[in-house]
């Protein structure tokens, strides 16, 4: 059915207008997106070209029923049958009347979806009654409104993400094609939606610290060389390739065991606390050593952070029996997840280097340990060679002093003995000198009384026997003397005088 209305200088045309869509043009009506609707300035030319397309006036509707009596109401009925058109056109009349401007409402994003630039999504408003029912609207963003408001806002459609409460300035609309009420964006209160998340954020942290969970993980000391890592992120993105790429470029033998998860939307936090439940378990029954996990994915704005201000997730990385480093792509802001991490960097990459350089600064400081050992090994050594060099020196000059001394005595013995051995042949001539003068002189005395003593009755003749005894004792003196002699010559000849 295809009517129309007059209001104020326009008319609005409504009913199946799509088929004459052109037609409409040509005529010079103009299609209202929001409210869906026809309109042409109010003239007595444009109301029989609309006439001629097929529009009825409605006027009946002037008189509303709060106008009417009961009885009135009864009598209209009996006899009036409305049509499906005229229903939907007294709803949206009530609906100028309770709605007549633009308001702001807040509610809980759910089933967002993006087509041709426009921006569609149900505003839920959870109730606090047990088992019952969600309320919610649906919400519409058409394609103009989106791209006017990123001129002013360029994180919006970060803000619009499911899940999240958001703050909103609309108008309302009943939609005739499906019977259901819907809104209509204007506008968008970022800062409500940050402040909600803030509040989030600190409400999380106080429950962490409450728990004595938010510095547990931090706790932890990581190993000197931590090769074999847990990796937490999304199959084939940029994070995977940036952290596993910086790896490649070490020198390290990595081990790098990778774990496939949703990095982004609402199932962020069920897919990484299932995941850390899964390392938790491999460690438990020593299947895989980790000594590491990282939690990356890439880079993002501000809101996308939102994802890991998560409780659960906050909790699985405090009660990891490894540390944990999350990198999740931001410069400027932390999530709860980095705050509870043993560590947190801004990049993949960031994460990559710095077990990679954690590596590197503890293979140097054994190679510096190892420079310090030998150092001090060959200090030793030298040290070592340099004393026993002075106790060699000190023996050797003390044997050189003993040797000078000894020659110095050897010297002393030898002059004694040559002074010694001189005296020795000094006196043995000496003594074969008087031996030899005692001899003659004997033999010629005794010569003398030999011949005294051929008279054999003189006394001497008596003692001739005697004497005779006596030369023999004398012969065998001599002949002891010459024995001497020959041993004196011996002498001599062994060790000849000094002169």
């Amino acid at each position: 059915m295809l009517i129309y209305e007059k209001k104020d200088t326009l008319i609005v045309l409504s009913g199946e207008t799509y088929p004459l869509r052109q037609t409409l043009k040509e005529i010079g009506a103009v299609w209202k997106p929001v409210h869906k609707q026809w309109v042409i300035k109010a003239s007595e030319e444009n109301q029989n070209k609309i006439q001629e397309i097929g529009f009825k006036e409605i006027i009946a509707a002037e008189k509303t029923s709060e106008d009417q009596n009961p009885s009135d109401q009864q009598v209209q009925s009996q006899t009036d049958l409305w049509s499906v058109s005229k229903l939907y056109y007294l709803a949206e009349k009530a609906m100028e009347v309770c709605f007549p401007q633009s308001f702001w409402i807040s509610g809980d994003i759910t089933g967002l979806k993006k087509r041709n630039g426009h921006v569609f999504f149900d505003l839920c408003e959870v109730s606090s009654t047990v088992n019952q029912r969600p309320i919610s609207v649906s919400a519409i963003i058409w394609q103009r409104t989106v791209e006017n408001l990123i001129q002013s806002k360029p994180s919006l459609l970060e803000v619009l993400a499911d899940g999240r409460n958001i703050k909103i300035h609309v108008d309302v609309q009943l939609k005739k094609e499906t019977g259901r009420l819907q809104i209509i964006i204007k506008d968008v209160d970022l800062e409500y939606s940050l402040g909600q998340l803030a509040l989030k954020k600190i409400e999380i942290v106080k429950e962490l610290k409450k728990r004595g969970l938010y510095d547990r993980n931090r706790e932890h000391q990581l190993k000197a060389f931590p090769l074999n890592i847990a990796l937490i992120s999304a199959k084939g993105s940029r994070a995977y390739g940036d952290f596993t790429h910086e790896l490649e470029m070490s020198p390290w033998g990595f081990k790098v065991s990778f774990f496939d998860s949703i990095m982004q939307g609402t199932e962020t936090s069920p897919s990484i606390c299932k995941i850390m439940k899964t390392i938790e378990a491999m460690i438990e029954t020593q299947s895989t050593e980790f000594d590491v996990i990282i939690i990356t994915r890439g880079g993002g704005s501000v809101l996308d952070l939102h994802w890991f201000n998560d409780l659960e997730i906050a909790k699985a990385i405090a009660y990891s029996s490894v540390p944990v480093i999350v990198a999740v792509g931001h410069y400027e802001d932390q999530s709860i997840a980095d705050e509870v991490a043993y560590r947190s960097e801004k990049t993949p990459t960031g994460s990559a280097r710095f077990i990679s350089g954690w590596v590197q600064y503890h293979f140097d400081r054994i190679e510096e340990i190892k420079r310090s050992l030998v150092t001090l090994t060959h200090y030793r050594i030298q040290n070592e060679i340099q004393k026993q060099k002075s106790v060699i020196q000190k023996i050797e000059q003390l044997i050189q002093f003993r040797f000078q001394k000894e020659k110095i005595a050897l010297d002393h013995c030898s002059q004694t003995l040559t002074l010694l051995q001189k005296c020795i042949i000094t006196s043995a001539l000496q003594m074969k000198r008087f031996i030899h003068m005692i001899y003659e002189e004997g033999l010629e005395k005794l010569q003398k009384i030999l011949k005294s003593l051929e008279n054999p009755e003189t006394p001497l003749g008596i003692l001739k026997e005697e004497v005779k005894n006596a030369r023999m004792i004398i012969d065998d003196l001599h002949a002891n003397l010459k024995t001497t002699e020959t041993e004196i010559h011996e002498i001599l000849e062994i060790n000849p005088p000094v002169k």
